[in-house]
């Protein structure tokens, strides 16, 4: 027996900004004035940090001061929201040729892995993306044990989006 969900109130609502427009405050306006209309979102997806528009500059920042505002501005929304915060940053030049991306693959600011409740790395040589397989692994894990060695196998087909688990953590 198939099961529907009748509801007039949609599951699901999406803000789009164009690239260095709004900032994490800017987020956090949009969030809230959907919460004042009984909305209240359990995930914020943000595609992605490293192009949001700065944070206000308080005092003397340099860009790695502002990056890291930005990233402590992220978890101090998913804190006082209550809601998990998914967002996605570029690894360095040195993880592109990588087989396994790990704590020193930041760019900007390695600051970003001190906010992070878990910070997943995507990892594809050449010859996977051309069987449409990618491997995940914990770069850092907040609450939990974890090997930065240790891989999820993931298959996937990027043209219909279905991914298929092979492994687990």
């Amino acid at each position: 027996v198939a099961h529907r969900t009748k509801s007039d109130r949609p599951f699901l609502r999406v803000s789009t900004h164009p690239a260095n427009s709004t900032s994490v405050a800017g987020i956090r306006h949009v969030m809230e004035m959907w919460a004042k209309d009984g909305w209240v979102p359990d995930i914020c997806v943000i595609d992605y940090t490293d192009i949001l528009a700065p944070m206000p500059r308080t005092g003397k920042m340099d860009d790695r001061d502002q990056i890291n505002q930005t990233w402590v501005e992220l978890r101090r929304l998913s804190q006082e929201l209550h809601c998990l915060v998914v967002t996605a940053t570029q690894a360095d030049t040195d993880g592109y040729s990588r087989w396994l991306l790990d704590k020193k693959n930041f760019n900007g600011d390695r600051r970003k892995n001190d906010h992070v409740t878990a910070m997943i790395g995507i990892n594809q040589t050449p010859e996977e993306k051309e069987r449409g397989q990618v491997r995940w692994n914990f770069i850092d894990r907040r609450e939990a044990q974890f090997s930065p060695k240790q891989c999820c196998f993931i298959s996937q087909c990027l043209a219909i989006g279905q991914p298929v688990v092979c492994s687990s953590f």
